[in-house]
């Protein structure tokens, strides 16, 4: 279990996802259609589909192969979802047709280039919580969150029921790969999320999350810029003007490395989970290393009280998980 930076505050129980139109999410695109081009960009709204179900749907109707539609990243299956997907502008007239109870499409538009994982600039959630048990304590650690900012764990649906422990076995060896290559990069993908979520916990259980230390890998938040932490009481200023954030490394060999005593506790990690560098380095592309902050920030953030019942809505950048958000609000009842 995640630890909680609101761990010292009450805690409502209720529940979440209750239907789908209660767990809302839209793609805010870093770019648009530009109108001509060789991809077709197809945005929909989904309910209770995986990206990958709904691509294969779109597949299917178009008669390409399963492996033609991209995507900029993956969305929640149990919500209602809007997003684009992109296939190769041959599909247009056989989807102008489409119909289906659970996917929706809503513009179809041209573009010159392929949409990769992480051509988006954020994504909006709408949240209902309900049957909650103290309504006030709940926007208490949402204000909370907003004042500061939150732990950017990965969320459960990262790691699905078999994700990390496939992604273990085959990086050490002790299992042969003979998945496809996207179910490769989930798994391994599983892995280094696990790895970025112990250290997370480690330095909340330490008590340093709101501390910049010496060696740590910052990243702007603005730029997305790295560089290593060498003055932390300069940094620890830009730090709590939100204009940076200390980050864990989602492993590979071409990620910024830490320094120091920062260094020593990332190699300890894969030590302790039984694996080395070399690990990934052996996967390649699956595994070429990044950073990610451990903090992450909500935008355009408000809420709305009924009853028993909070609506919120905030944005967050591509990769944050609104479930860490309301993990730091209620006990599931």
């Amino acid at each position: 279990m995640n630890c909680r930076l609101t761990h010292a505050l009450v805690h409502s129980t209720g529940q979440y996802k209750s239907c789908p139109e209660d767990f809302q999410v839209e793609e805010i695109p870093a770019y648009e259609a530009c109108g001509e081009g060789e991809h077709l960009f197809v945005q929909i709204e989904k309910t209770n589909l995986s990206t990958v179900e709904a691509a294969k749907l779109l597949a299917e109707a178009a008669k390409l192969p399963e492996s033609a539609p991209s995507w900029a990243g993956l969305k929640d299956k149990h919500a209602l979802c809007r997003q684009t997907l992109c296939l190769p502008a041959q599909a247009e007239e056989a989807l102008l047709g489409f119909s289906n109870p659970a996917l929706r499409i809503l513009s179809m538009k041209r573009h010159r280039n392929k949409l990769k994982t992480g051509h988006l600039k954020a994504n909006r959630f709408q949240v209902v919580l309900r049957k909650l048990s103290n309504v006030s304590a709940a926007i208490r650690c949402f204000e909370q969150l907003l004042e500061t900012g939150f732990p950017n764990f990965f969320g459960q649906q990262r790691f699905g029921h078999h994700n990390l422990r496939r992604g273990l076995l085959w990086l050490k060896q002790k299992q042969v790969a003979r998945w496809n290559a996207f179910q490769k990069k989930i798994y391994i993908s599983a892995v280094q999320s696990a790895l970025f979520n112990h250290l997370l916990n480690q330095r909340l259980q330490e008590g340093v999350f709101f501390k910049v230390l010496e060696g740590d890998v910052l990243k702007k938040h603005e730029t997305g810029g790295e560089f290593v932490c060498r003055n932390a009481g300069e940094d620890q200023v830009r730090f709590e003007r939100f204009e940076l954030s200390p980050t864990g490394p989602m492993y590979g060999p071409k990620m910024t490395f830490a320094e120091g005593e920062m260094a020593d506790k990332e190699a300890a990690a894969l030590v302790e989970f039984g694996l080395s560098l070399e690990d990934f380095k052996r996967v390649g592309f699956l595994a070429h290393g990044a950073r990610r902050p451990f903090r992450a920030l909500l935008e355009e953030a408000s809420f709305k009280a009924l009853e028993n019942e909070l609506v919120l809505s905030f944005t967050l950048a591509p990769g944050c998980y609104a479930t860490s958000v309301i993990h730091e609000m209620i006990d599931e009842a």
